[in-house]
């Protein structure tokens, strides 16, 4: 006997590394960074962002800080690192960059279609607001929640 599965009403997703291309996106930033410091062999992109990640999610379990501390934060604590001379500005360019980070292919497309069916769309991040605004318009599907 078949059992038939009840209808999905809702559908919440976690916004980056799931419809956003997380991963690529600060590995692309962390390898220019490297490279703006003159640095001749920065290793794999993918190391690099997993030793930043490492750092960042560190961070996270501490008390509460805005997502843009915990980004500035844990990028200043990555360039300490490496030997990198921080300036306030690479903390901002990284917020700024993350505001471009590209959803995957397939996302917007699978969103319309579970749309179309009536299922209601929930976001969730942990990001700060003005940043995951500029994610939602990526998109380009509208979520209701």
């Amino acid at each position: 006997m078949t059992r038939k599965l009840p209808d999905i009403r809702v559908a919440s997703f976690d916004c980056y590394g799931t419809l956003v291309d997380w991963e690529g996106g600060a590995a692309s930033f962390l390898y220019r960074l490297a490279l703006r410091h003159d640095d001749a062999d920065p290793g794999p992109a993918s190391r690099l962002r997993e030793r930043w990640e490492a750092i960042q999610f560190g961070l996270l379990q501490d008390a509460y800080q805005p997502y843009k501390t915990i980004l500035r934060d844990s990028l200043r604590a990555w360039m300490d690192e490496r030997g990198y001379r921080w300036d306030d500005a690479d903390g901002d360019a990284l917020i700024l960059d993350m505001r471009s980070w590209q959803p995957f292919p397939d996302t917007r497309a699978a969103l319309l279609q579970a749309k179309a069916q009536g299922t209601k769309l929930v976001i969730v991040s942990n990001t700060d607001h003005d940043i995951i605004e500029h994610t939602l318009r990526h998109i380009g599907v509208p979520f209701d929640d």
